[in-house]
């Protein structure tokens, strides 16, 4: 994949890389999935999914996590100058799955309430839930990109591409996201209703604004492998 004395350390960090990002899209649509119906799932699918797949996803994403930092540790790794957008990769993955947990958490707590979501905002949460798991697959996309970056500037043009794909979809979210607040607002005429409703629909929201973040760092590490000297030089790449 690579040349030179850091082969082995790039693959090795980009393989556990791809491994996050494919878990984490894995868990996105299934969630996504659960609620591809025209109301809420019923209360055993949404425990299950927070018991069982959420919880065994975060596991599989912690130990990626684990391993790889414990691979940068060891001082093995050749990309010195992205450890620290690496770990930045890293918190972000965390931090999206602890909001996913708390999005399913405020539907498991809607469900013991005996709350229903009206017909538009569940459809418009819906519609955030499939921006979302599209979202997702840009980041894998961007995971595996960034194994082929070094020093390539076409590859660090198709990460830019797919980074734009992901700050757009941002940008429907929160349409979609004020939307539902004004129709909350109009609606909404318990108080339990509108704060739990509200609270997960702000999760969906953060998780958005998280993946995009996370897009845009693997772009800018693509772009810093390809205007890496190691890569044989060129000229630098134009945003």
């Amino acid at each position: 994949m690579y040349a030179g004395s850091g082969n082995i350390s790039r693959e090795v960090v980009i393989e556990h890389l791809v491994n996050i990002a494919r878990e984490l899209e894995s868990i996105i649509v299934a969630i996504n999935n659960t609620f591809d119906s025209s109301s809420l799932p019923r209360a055993e699918v949404v425990d299950k999914l927070f018991r069982q797949d959420l919880v065994m996803s975060k596991d599989r994403i912690e130990k990626s996590i684990a391993q790889l930092l414990l691979y940068i540790a060891s001082g093995r790794i050749e990309l010195v100058d992205s450890k620290e957008l690496i770990l930045r990769v890293t918190e972000g993955y965390r931090d999206i799955v602890t909001k996913l947990e708390a999005f399913i958490h405020r539907i498991k707590l809607a469900k013991r309430a005996g709350i229903e979501f009206d017909d538009k905002i569940f459809k418009r949460m819906k519609e955030m839930l499939n921006h979302i798991a599209e979202a997702s697959g840009h980041i894998t996309t961007l995971a595996r990109l960034s194994g082929r970056a070094l020093g390539n500037h076409d590859v660090a043009r198709m990460m830019e591409t797919r980074n734009d794909k992901v700050q757009e979809i941002e940008r429907l979210v929160d349409d979609l996201y004020r939307e539902v607040l004004d129709t909350l607002i109009d609606t909404a005429n318990d108080f339990k209703k509108y704060i739990l409703i509200r609270d997960a629909i702000n999760m969906l929201e953060d998780t958005m604004d998280m993946l995009s973040k996370l897009s845009l760092n693997y772009f800018i590490l693509g772009v810093g492998m390809a205007t890496s000297a190691a890569g044989g030089g060129g000229t630098a790449y134009e945003m």
